[in-house]
């Protein structure tokens, strides 16, 4: 749902397919109670090897959903948010930017309404609309 809002219309699923790619920050994961099995030394490499998949991958774009992986972005890349979207105690939906990448930074899926973004209906949350567009037309230049 959200390169729906980032790429261009009228770009064919194929296409789509090589605009971009998909990391997991599951292993980065430290909550309590969370389903993995990483050691302490995966835990304690799991930035540095995030670096080097988004060297290796120079995106123009990050998308950061969830704490830990916010956190690792933040931590890697120090970007300046240039905006922020919030809705009254909720978490924000932030735009940033440093080192020549675009920065959104989200609360995962799963926390609008304790159940996930409702995906099979194409939805996203307001202020999520709001930000992907907005970051859409920062990245295209047209602020």
């Amino acid at each position: 749902v959200e390169l729906k809002y980032l790429l261009d219309e009228g770009i064919s699923c194929e296409d789509r397919c090589q605009q971009f790619a998909l990391t997991n920050a599951v292993r980065c994961c430290f909550r309590l109670g969370a389903r993995y099995h990483a050691t302490g030394i995966m835990e304690k490499k799991c930035e540095h090897h995030t670096e080097a998949i988004i060297q290796a991958l120079k995106p123009d774009i990050i998308i950061a959903q969830g704490v830990n992986p916010r956190n690792s972005m933040c931590n890697l890349f120090c970007p300046i948010i240039v905006e922020k979207y919030k809705k009254p105690k909720e978490a924000s939906v932030e735009i940033g930017q440093g080192k020549g990448i675009l920065f959104l930074l989200t609360p995962h899926p799963a926390y609008y309404s304790h159940g996930g973004f409702p995906w099979d209906q194409g939805y996203l949350p307001d202020e999520l609309e709001k930000a992907f567009k907005r970051a859409k037309e920062i990245y295209a230049g047209t602020d």
